[in-house]
């Protein structure tokens, strides 16, 4: 059995990790490779347009759809964002490559508009991702 306490510092840690090693200014981001870029840039558009976006149409007209979006967004969101940090960190980075690509697949599936935008171009990131662990010399 699991212990729930296990668990919770499991999840604190994966996002102490994730805070540092995301990239904090425009500097910082234009030094990462293509894929790099790719992933971070859907991770944010999936938590802050799709927050944006939920609150701008919970205002006009609220509807059941609005949440189920909300929680695909920021879910999937955070996870391609720590499946940039794992593959920038090299740990195992053909799975966390491939879960991009899934995430992605989710997040365009059933993210609502916001979802597509962002599915797509971590679909981009992490089909390079994927490419760039079987040749290391591919860093575009």
């Amino acid at each position: 059995m699991v212990d729930q306490n296990q668990v919770l510092d499991k999840m604190t840690k994966d996002l102490q990790e994730l805070i540092e090693y995301s990239p904090r200014s425009a500097d910082e981001l234009e030094k990462l490779s293509l894929h790099s870029i790719l992933l971070v840039i859907s991770g944010y558009m999936a938590l802050g347009i799709g927050t944006l976006h939920f609150v701008l149409s919970v205002i006009g007209d609220f509807r059941a759809a609005l949440i189920f979006h909300l929680v695909i967004n920021v879910v999937f969101g955070l996870a391609i964002l720590i499946s940039y940090s794992r593959i920038k960190r090299d740990l195992e980075a053909k799975k966390w490559a491939v879960l991009s690509l899934i995430f992605s697949i989710v997040l365009v599936t059933f993210g609502g508009i916001v979802g597509i935008l962002a599915g797509l171009v971590a679909l981009f990131g992490g089909a390079l991702a994927l490419l760039a662990t079987f040749d290391r010399g591919l860093e575009i």
